[in-house]
């Protein structure tokens, strides 16, 4: 607060504060303001609107070359007449967009409290008397004088506006004049040339991405769009705000959500919304757990297409279909343990068997596929019962899911009630049967690679846990259309349960105040936007998320047996020395690793070397490394090559 103290010392020294409107009392959540223009035309579907807005007010200011500035009836003069009606809507939603900087809203507030004269100095089209009504309607009032270029036909930019204030104050000195702004040449220098006191005010948005490295980095590394700008801006301002806020949680958890489950979850639940108009669904199944979050976001805008919450998990789909890979032994065996749980004749004839390899318990399905096809109709039953519960026979249903490959949700679906299925996917894995389904992908990844950073993030794992809901895993659907859950979750099943709650209360914020700031209307958050910010937060991790994610492990199986570190793991120097490998291994699966961690695993993990044969050959230095520092290559064909790497050899 040393930057706000210091104001309201120079405050005290001068008889009359002047602050400069647009980037220090109120703040656009954009990142440049003609991103407003781009905002309207997708909002409202007008091509070109930007463009020909921008052009429009280059005219007006080369056709009115006499005067010092100009008004917005002089740059919607210029443009053409199918655009015309759009400056009430312009000025409709520089209203709605707008708030107050709750850094100068105090500083405001001070001049005031101590019987300062007040004026506000504005270089700006739009008209004084709207100004007037934004700044009211934002906390400034009672000001003295408020100056606004457009209309006063004066700027800042050139002094004149200054000579103007100073002219309006002959009974004080220049010197007594302390002027506020965010502008280095009209609200800083020209203030300073004429006499006047200054103070160069550094925006808001700057503020953020010095105090944000991995923000910072953001907005420099990715392509610009407008959903990009509005992340930027509108996060900047809250940044901004919680500053200034008393209630404000520095719950980690909480702030997590708000920051990263929220854009995801909203980017996301925008683009069900797409399709549900394009493809003219009435009906949107969220598929839980993955959907849990995205049904409350979507309904936080929707309020035209029904919406259901419905369990289809992989599990069910293998239980009441036995729709199985034959060598998938995780699949058949799932089938089995299951059954054996609810049918005493398979659980004695499991405790018979000697099942090893995918193909053994692939036989023991096949040679007792009676018993198993008996109680997995019995189950169907139940689960049809339960889903058409959810869905009238008119219905056309949209799918909703993150990521599939073998479809399976989809399947169960479509194969329980008769209805019309599109599948809404984050993106989809490259498989066989990915042409007999009718989807559409947030991505427009049909045919990527599963390791794709640029599709799938570089921890798919994050999106999963941040898309997520606090349940334990499901097992079945009882016969009143209940949720059997696992009996004996596993101990990172629980604190997620418990932990979940304060990330969907962030990402549920972020819904509600994007919605109440820019009036339900969709910002425009696509996939690689959402894809880059989440890649900043997984590369560029900080001590907070280290100490945050230390004891954060995920399920890597259908099962929920096998659980890695999310990205951190608590391998001391203890664990390394009384049992090596083991600290290895466990390091190896873990994405982020504190100085001692890189340090020791890459003493004891010095080199990789992998081959196939004598014609393909790959050795790696220090492989355990963030990033590959050094690579020569020899290749002489297509399948005869060799490789030297200092660093990554994954990189």
């Amino acid at each position: 607060m040393t930057l706000l103290t210091d104001i309201k010392s120079r405050i005290d020294s001068h008889q009359i504060i002047s602050f400069d409107i647009f980037d220090t009392l109120l703040l656009r959540p954009y990142v440049k303001p003609t991103d407003l223009f781009l905002h309207m035309e997708k909002v409202y579907k007008i091509p070109f609107f930007c463009y020909l807005r921008q052009e429009a007010e280059k005219n007006a200011k080369i056709n009115h070359q006499g005067i010092e500035d100009i008004t917005l009836d002089m740059i919607y003069a210029e443009i053409e007449d199918k655009f015309k009606s759009f400056k009430q809507k312009e000025l409709d939603w520089e209203e709605m967009v707008l708030r107050a900087n709750p850094e100068l809203l105090e500083v405001y507030n001070y001049a005031k409290s101590q019987g300062k004269k007040i004026i506000i100095a504005s270089d700006m089209y739009l008209p004084t008397d709207f100004i007037a009504k934004v700044l009211n309607k934002n906390g400034f009032y009672d000001w003295d004088k408020l100056y606004v270029s457009g209309d006063l036909i004066k700027g800042k930019y050139s002094g004149s506006m200054y000579r103007h204030i100073l002219d309006d104050s002959k009974t004080v000195d220049a010197q007594d004049v302390l002027h506020i702004g965010d502008n280095k040449k009209s609200d800083y220098q020209k203030a300073k040339e004429l006499g006047l006191d200054a103070i160069l005010y550094q925006s808001v948005l700057k503020q953020f991405l010095k105090d944000n490295p991995k923000i910072k980095s953001y907005k420099q590394q990715s392509s610009e769009s407008i959903g990009k700008s509005i992340l930027l801006g509108f996060l900047s301002y809250e940044w901004q705000k919680a500053r200034f806020d008393n209630t404000h949680t520095n719950n980690y958890w909480f702030k997590l959500g708000y920051n990263y489950a929220g854009p995801l979850a909203y980017g996301y639940a925008r683009f069900f919304e797409e399709q549900a108009i394009k493809s003219e669904l009435n009906n949107i199944f969220f598929v839980a757990r993955d959907g849990w979050l995205l049904q409350q976001v979507f309904n936080s805008f929707n309020n035209k297409v029904k919406s259901s919450y419905v369990y289809a998990p992989r599990i069910l789909n293998l239980i009441c279909r036995l729709d199985y890979n034959r060598n998938n032994i995780q699949q058949s065996k799932a089938i089995i343990e299951n059954f054996a749980k609810i049918n005493i004749h398979i659980k004695q004839l499991l405790q018979e068997a000697s099942l090893k390899k995918a193909k053994d318990y692939h036989k023991f399905i096949q040679n007792n596929i009676e018993l198993f096809k008996n109680e997995a109709n019995k189950l169907f039953d139940n689960y049809k019962s339960y889903l058409s519960s959810h869905a009238s026979k008119k219905d056309k249903i949209g799918l909703a899911d993150t990521i599939t490959c073998e479809f399976s949700s989809q399947k169960l679906v479509q194969n329980t009630i008769p209805n019309q299925v599109l599948g809404m996917y984050w993106g989809v894995l490259p498989s066989q049967i990915q042409n007999v389904f009718e989807y559409s992908t947030f991505t427009q990844s049909k045919n990527e690679k599963q390791d794709n950073k640029s599709i799938y993030t570089e921890n798919w794992n994050f999106v999963e846990f941040l898309l997520s809901s606090p349940e334990f895993p499901i097992k079945n659907i009882s016969k009143d259309g209940k949720p059997i859950y696992e009996e004996a979750p596993d101990d990172n099943e629980i604190w997620r349960s418990n932990t979940y709650p304060q990330i969907a209360d962030g990402a549920l914020k972020f819904a509600k105040d994007i919605n109440d700031i820019f009036g339900g209307n969709n910002i425009y958050l696509s996939a690689q936007d959402l894809i880059s910010w989440v890649n900043e937060f997984v590369s560029n991790p900080e001590k907070e998320d280290h100490k945050y994610f230390a004891n954060v492990s995920c399920a890597v199986d259908s099962n929920h047996k096998e659980y890695v570190p999310l990205f951190a793991c608590n391998v001391t120097l203890k664990e390394f020395v009384q049992s090596p490998k083991k600290a290895i291994k466990k390091l190896k699966k873990t994405l982020w690793r504190n100085s001692l961690q890189s340090y020791l695993i890459n003493i004891f993990h010095p080199i990789s070397f992998r081959s196939r044969g004598l014609k393909k050959m790959q050795l790696a230095m220090f492989p355990s490394l963030r990033k590959q520092y050094f690579t020569v290559a020899l290749t002489i064909s297509r399948n005869c090559f060799y490789k030297f790497i200092i660093g990554n050899p994954k990189v």
